[in-house]
């Protein structure tokens, strides 16, 4: 009997594991179904909303990912800037290109770029789109700075020379591996040339650099509301005005 009550219990605890187990299990893969079916919904809807003449560049990975790419689209049309500026040229380049073409909008957009060979394929991309009229790759590249207590590499400061009255700036440059808080200086390089209206959308807030990034932002800019946005690499919107 103590041998059938002993076997009972270990199938018993057997049971519990696998059940323990398998709804783990199924809870990652509704987690990770999930998350793809966010993607698949912010490229659908990019998609319809913005008809393209040409091949389109994958987003995702290194490049920009879909979720990122709607919110940034959709904060150009609604508060309709006169200038966009990114740090890190690419698919979101094009795609800000579209909107403007599209819409109709008084907009121009000046990627900053530090590697040549990835500036050159953007503006191919682009002029693949007939985009050149109002999508730049500037070529910056990355040099010593020395900003706000910052002291590292970043964009060439004489790219910056000709912006003005900037009313959205995507950061998703310099790349992390180019040093601690390598996105810092966006901010106190470019806020003098800030438009009365602006946002400030840094992207990749899944990582701890971004989120120091994103809090020591926060000092040089008061007057700014925060929006913290959970995409698939999480997203941070400043704004005034």
């Amino acid at each position: 009997m103590r041998r059938l009550e002993a076997g009972q219990t270990r199938t018993a605890t057997a049971v519990r594991a696998l059940d323990t187990g398998l709804s783990k299990d199924v809870s990652r893969r509704t987690v990770e179904n999930s998350a793809q079916l966010a993607q698949i919904q912010s490229t659908i809807h990019l998609f319809s909303l913005l008809p393209a003449e040409g091949r389109i560049p994958p987003m995702g990975g290194w490049a920009a990912s879909p979720d990122l790419v709607e919110v940034v689209v959709d904060e150009l049309v609604s508060r309709r800037p006169s200038l966009v500026v990114e740090c890190g040229s690419g698919v979101s380049t094009l795609w800000f290109g579209l909107a403007i073409r599209h819409f109709g909008l008084d907009c121009k957009v000046v990627a900053l770029e530090h590697h040549e060979g990835f500036a050159e394929q953007t503006r191919a991309v682009l002029a693949r789109h007939g985009l050149g009229d109002v999508a730049e790759v500037r070529l910056a590249p990355l040099t010593e700075v020395e900003v706000g207590g910052y002291r590292g590499r970043w964009y060439d400061p004489d790219a910056l020379t000709t912006l003005t009255d900037v009313g959205l700036l995507l950061v998703d440059g310099p790349p992390a591996a180019t040093g601690v808080h390598a996105r810092f200086p966006a901010v106190p390089m470019l806020r003098e040339k800030f438009a009365d209206r602006v946002s400030v959308v840094l992207d990749d807030m899944i990582r701890n650099d971004e989120q120091e990034v994103a809090r020591m932002w926060e000092d040089l800019l008061p007057g700014f509301s925060r929006e913290d946005l959970r995409l698939q690499k999480r997203a941070t919107i400043f704004r005034r005005g």
